[in-house]
């Protein structure tokens, strides 16, 4: 399964890659680099930003693709498709940090979903 996905994903070679800055997360950079590079290239970065929001936008306004975490699918419900990469064993480690005193209604949902997942 892995030969396959690696031949579908190397096509993206050549397409705009839309990602967090290397200055927001090295370690999910790095995760991004070491999957494309498994498929024989080097993400073509057209932009990098420091929010996984403005990743979503710019996907959705045809920008480019982008490699994010898995949680983030259920929280942007956009006009775009998500494909899970379960094949690949690179994973980011995330936390999430909040004031539980000070959070919207808006955030609170976030937190529930982050809180709610299977892992």
């Amino acid at each position: 399964m892995e030969t396959r996905l690696l031949k579908y994903f190397s096509v993206l070679a050549e397409e705009l890659y839309v990602g967090l800055s290397p200055r927001c997360s090295p370690a999910i950079r790095n995760s991004i680099i070491s999957i494309c590079n498994k498929a024989g290239f080097f993400p073509n970065v057209a932009h990098g930003v420091s929010q996984i929001n403005s990743i979503v936008k710019l996907v959705e306004k045809n920008l480019g693709y982008s490699i994010i975490p898995s949680g983030i699918k259920k929280a942007f419900k956009q006009k775009i498709k998500f494909f899970e990469l379960d094949d690949y064993p690179e994973r980011a480690e995330l936390s999430l940090a909040y004031n539980p005193k000070q959070i919207d209604e808006t955030s609170m949902k976030v937190v529930d979903l982050v809180l709610n997942q299977d892992y």
